[in-house]
């Protein structure tokens, strides 16, 4: 017996109508016709000709309906909204004009967010701090997880550059982002989700790996990474000291033992799952933008500790 993948299973339905639905649809069909139609509105800003519009919307609605391809959660959550009932799901001929696809495109609202994941960079000020927390809080709201590199912010007991008070370092600014993502939650449909990065050479490295382990819900909405370094790694590989650096002069602060540092790293990793690792020259290796660099990601991107194991000692 051929089985009919347009028909969900109980868990998958009760999944579907507490999580995706619209407040006016009834089923998966329904979301399906109005993420495609949604989607292929996109084409009419490419001039493509409308025979192309309707057969792209009816294909990409039957690889949705029957699951052999399924877009991210926002894209579920939020295509369509503010856009017409009657331009969404209209009696047949189910197919509508150029114009009808332009209507769809102009009467999207601002709530139409299709991505999920985001890096968002955090300057080492307290205007680029809380500009940084805003937009996480808004990409949250509406269904999208957010990477940050906190690496150039002050180390903890670093003078601030007004002479007076010292600075409270990464973590403090990390348990304040916490705090929002747990006040907003994604969409409200899940939990907010957030990758904390920090380079291997920051002063603050050594608290910031056992952030995670202590038995609290000590920045429970964070997954946090570690920035590894070609330098580093050679320093682990060789045993040989390794030099913390000032994140905003650069200049260098502290020398550490480097296998030391690394043992404490998967020592934590086994404790509490965090943190995991990044590794800057390899994930910008092959980029093309001279001057631009990948120094994050969003919770997706990081790679387990267990599964790196090139290093051998």
């Amino acid at each position: 017996m051929v089985e009919d993948l347009t028909t969900l299973s109980d868990n998958a339905n009760k999944i579907v109508s507490t999580r995706y639905l619209l407040p006016w649809e009834r089923n998966w069909k329904d979301v399906c016709q109005r993420v495609a139609r949604c989607v292929s509105a996109g084409l009419v800003l490419y001039d493509t000709p409308l025979e192309e519009i309707h057969s792209f919307e009816q294909q990409l609605y039957q690889a949705l309906l029957q699951r052999d391809f399924i877009f991210n959660s926002p894209t579920l959550f939020n295509a369509g909204r503010g856009v017409s009932g009657a331009l969404l799901y209209p009696p047949a001929p189910s197919f509508i004009d150029l114009n009808g696809y332009r209507m769809v495109l102009e009467s999207m609202n601002d709530k139409n967010m299709l991505s999920a994941c985001f890096v968002i960079p955090v300057e080492n000020s307290i205007k680029g701090i809380y500009k940084s927390l805003s937009d996480a809080a808004i990409i949250s709201k509406l269904s999208g997880g957010v990477g940050f590199d906190f690496s150039k912010l002050s180390h903890q007991g670093r003078p601030l550059d007004s002479g007076v008070g010292v600075a409270s370092g990464p973590l403090s600014f990390m348990e304040i982002f916490d705090t929002s993502a747990k006040a907003v939650m994604q969409g409200g449909k899940r939990r907010s989700a957030q990758m904390g990065v920090l380079r291997v050479d920051h002063p603050d490295i050594i608290n910031f790996i056992a952030a995670k382990s202590k038995g609290d819900d000590s920045l429970s909405f964070f997954n946090i990474s570690v920035m590894i370094t070609d330098e580093f790694m050679q320093a682990v590989k060789e045993g040989t000291g390794f030099q913390l650096k000032d994140p905003v002069t650069h200049q260098p602060l502290q020398m550490i033992d480097a296998r030391g540092l690394w043992e404490n790293i998967v020592h934590y990793a086994w404790k509490s799952g965090d943190p995991g690792l990044l590794f800057f020259e390899h994930i910008n290796r092959d980029r093309f933008v001279a001057g631009e660099y990948i120094d994050a990601t969003n919770p997706c991107g990081e790679v387990p500790l267990y599964s790196y194991q090139s290093c051998n000692l």
